[in-house]
């Protein structure tokens, strides 16, 4: 140990020069084995070595010289494992499952002995353990229609509609009716923006949107980087819970006076048991009933987030009526990102049944909002929530149908090129648009005879994007200004069947991208063209 302390700095650099000089090329390399196929493995090493630069390679000819005497090593291992089929991927899961339970039994037996407690926080308690284990059978479960197909051989065939995606992008772009960022409501989704990133509390505000990573190590309590993030008093929040269990999002209620608004905001994705609430996405009929009209309205909603919006409505409405009573010229706001957003739509369903809430003033700002309700429900939600969607953000788009019916696309293609009628190494990298377009005709006939039980981003859609990262992808309906960097306008929620994958799709998610495209948005800045 105190070896590695005395040298930890040298292998710091050493890893430096590692990732600089060696990572990009195999990298490369391993692009190039995965398109020509798995039985090219063999080269993968060497080819990984002929890239690398000749005066790296003498630094590192030791190292390089094991790498090569092992190749054939390596060679094995990618056949046994890259190859996987959808089966041996369940059978090793559930030997993980078997394997985590008995390290768990080890644990606690060793912690018993010594007279030590696990805590229901600890990631080997019984809790976590449980949770991990029911959303090994939700994976399970998600994917069992799914035929045998090795894992090498899906993520190739991803990776060339990916580049089909891309190539139809730039000649196609994305048609929306541009929307002047001054308009009030517009103006109302940027502020809140706020109270969905404050509410993952120190983790996301101070590392990701301050980058200041020592606070991560300090006592800081969420609550009061809420508050200040936020920018209110401790005494105007209310109520606060960051734990969760399953079905229970964390949650913040809080008084915003500059606002005149009380504001509950449900936190996104953060937890084992978030995951499992994502995870169980079938399809669940809801009704709702117009208390006015007594109009009956069926249609679909996803069920873990149905049912994490119908435990805040039983454990927080008294609460929130209680306040907004003594509060009477305020309005009720619900905010939240992902998962956060998916839950602050369905609550809003369920309290625009209820006759309690028939005379509050109700907003509800949605940001990177998955896809929770079908159209006829969405229909009578267009004017109560404004959902904002950024850039390449892929959240929007998935729901188990859109990722069954992507699987249906890759077999196609796979099908395409076992028939002998396309060369996917060369569509995934050419240049040839002709070729796309042709390939993009095939897979739209395939989306044309699947599953059209789809359901949408909650309420009124603002696509917004960013001209520095998502330019080849606008097209507007008529002019607007070209030197603004963040632009935006509406869009039919049903534009999201597909998944669309880009290269910032996962980043297009973060929160704090989010609050920082739409404070851009707001402040009109400036793009240099």
């Amino acid at each position: 140990m105190e070896d590695f302390k005395r040298n930890r700095h040298r292998i710091a650099s050493a890893g430096s020069f590692v990732v600089d000089e060696i990572g990009f090329p195999l990298v490369k390399a391993a692009h190039f084995s995965m398109f020509k196929g798995v039985y090219y493995a063999g080269s993968f090493v060497q080819s990984a070595i002929n890239l690398i630069d000749s005066v790296t390679f003498e630094c590192t000819k030791p190292i390089s010289n094991e790498i090569k005497s092992i190749s054939s090593k390596i060679e094995k291992f990618m056949h046994s494992n890259i190859s996987w089929s959808y089966e041996l991927f369940i059978e090793r899961l559930n030997s993980f499952d078997s394997l985590l339970a008995e390290e768990k039994q080890e644990v606690e037996n060793y912690f018993s002995s010594n007279g030590v407690s696990l805590y229901q926080d600890s990631i080997i308690s019984s809790e976590k353990m449980q949770t991990i284990y029911e959303i090994s059978k939700l994976i399970k479960y998600n994917t069992r229609e799914f035929p045998e197909m090795s894992m090498i051989s899906f993520v190739k065939y991803l990776l060339t509609y990916i580049s089909l995606q891309g190539a139809m992008r730039r000649v196609n772009g994305i048609f929306i009716n541009w929307i002047n960022h001054e308009e009030p409501t517009i103006g109302e989704m940027v502020y809140f923006s706020k109270y969905a990133v404050a509410a993952y509390g120190k983790t996301v505000v101070r590392i990701l949107l301050k980058r200041q990573v020592g606070d991560f190590f300090k006592s800081l309590p969420d609550r009061e980087v809420f508050r200040d993030h936020c920018k209110i008093e401790d005494e105007d929040i209310i109520l606060c819970r960051f734990g969760t269990e399953k079905f229970e999002p964390a949650y913040i209620i809080s008084k915003d006076h500059s606002k005149k608004s009380l504001v509950l905001t449900i936190r996104g994705t953060f937890s084992l048991n978030d995951i499992f609430t994502d995870l169980t996405a079938e399809f669940i009929e809801y009704t709702y009933v117009n208390n006015a009209t007594k109009e009956r309205i069926k249609g679909l909603v996803h069920f873990g987030m149905l049912n994490s919006a119908q435990y805040l409505s039983d454990s927080i409405k008294t609460v929130i009526l209680e306040e907004l009573a003594k509060l009477r010229d305020y309005d009720l706001v619900i905010t939240g990102h992902s998962l956060g957003a998916g839950v602050a739509s369905l609550l809003t369903l369920i309290w625009m049944s209820d006759e309690n809430f028939q005379n509050i003033p109700t907003k509800t700002f949605a940001y990177g909002c998955p896809s929770v309700v079908s159209e006829s429900l969405n229909l009578v939600l267009k004017d109560r929530i404004l959902t904002c969607i950024h850039g390449y953000d892929f959240v929007a788009e998935l729901s188990l149908t859109s990722i069954s019916n992507l699987y249906e696309v890759i077999k196609r293609l796979k099908t395409e090129e076992d028939l002998g009628w396309i060369d996917i190494a060369k569509i995934a990298h050419t240049s040839n648009i002709s070729d796309s377009i042709e390939i993009m005709e095939i897979i739209n006939r395939v989306y044309e005879g699947l599953d059209e039980n789809w359901l949408q981003p909650a309420g009124k859609v603002y696509q917004l994007y960013d001209q520095k990262h998502h330019a080849e992808s606008i097209r507007y309906v008529y002019n607007r200004p070209s030197n603004l960097r963040f632009l935006g306008g509406f869009i039919n929620p049903g534009s999201y069947k597909r998944i669309q994958l880009a290269s910032r799709f996962f980043k297009d998610h973060w929160p704090d991208t989010y609050e920082k495209a739409l404070l851009g948005l707001s402040r009109g800045e400036i793009i240099n063209i």
